[in-house]
């Protein structure tokens, strides 16, 4: 049975575009793009064509089997039309890719995409709309909060907990145990040896607060 009559991705930039293959990959029929960007609206990306923001509420006065899968990377901007389309009742759809390894005990929350190469280990929770970029490894027990964002090859040490919209480089890497606060940057290549407060910025081996 076919959940959704329509499928969207918020996002017609970079990051959309591999989300959108993602979702393609796994058999999942894309219907266009959603963005604001009035530059964009009108014309096509990856062939599928691309609407504002208006078109979606309209079609979903028509038909609410409509399903949305975030495709933007910006965590605040991502973050505020997510919370915009759950007001609505607007459903989330995950997205992983076929590569990905998840254990099933791992709990997902709506909106994830989790990309090529990923993989999560028993027992840890992933949040509502968070971003597992290109071959995060994610070890056991891990807590990683809504909205947040795992750049390319990050890698998360067993227990280590990530809040609510940080922001991890590309290739950050933690060791067991650690805390990053919600809103928190951890930079590229950076390793995070002890806690990172929320709203802070850290960079370098080992990471320290800049």
């Amino acid at each position: 049975m076919k959940l959704f009559d329509e499928v969207y991705v918020f996002g017609a930039g970079g990051h959309g575009k591999v989300v959108a293959t993602i979702a393609e990959s796994i058999d999942i029929p894309l219907d266009g793009f959603l963005d604001d960007d009035l530059k964009k609206v009108g014309k096509k990306l990856l062939g599928h064509p691309i609407y504002d923001f208006a078109f979606l509420e309209r079609q979903f006065q028509k038909n609410d089997r409509i399903g949305i899968i975030p495709g933007i990377g910006e965590n605040a901007v991502r973050k505020k039309i997510v919370e915009r389309l759950l007001e609505k009742n607007v459903p989330l759809l995950s997205v992983l890719h076929s590569s990905a390894i998840i254990h099933p005990s791992v709990s997902l929350g709506d909106g994830t995409v989790a990309m090529a190469g990923v993989i999560i280990n028993v027992g840890s929770t992933i949040g509502v709309d968070v971003i597992l970029n290109t071959g995060v490894i994610i070890d056991h027990d891990c807590r990683v909060g809504e909205h947040a964002h795992l750049g390319p090859g990050v890698i998360l040490a067993g227990g280590v907990t990530i809040g609510e919209s940080a922001f991890l480089g590309v290739g950050a890497r933690t060791i067991p145990g650690v805390k990053i606060g919600k809103g928190a940057i951890v930079g590229a290549g950076a390793v995070v040896l002890k806690d990172v407060p929320a709203g802070a910025k850290v960079a370098g081996v080992p990471a320290k607060q800049i």
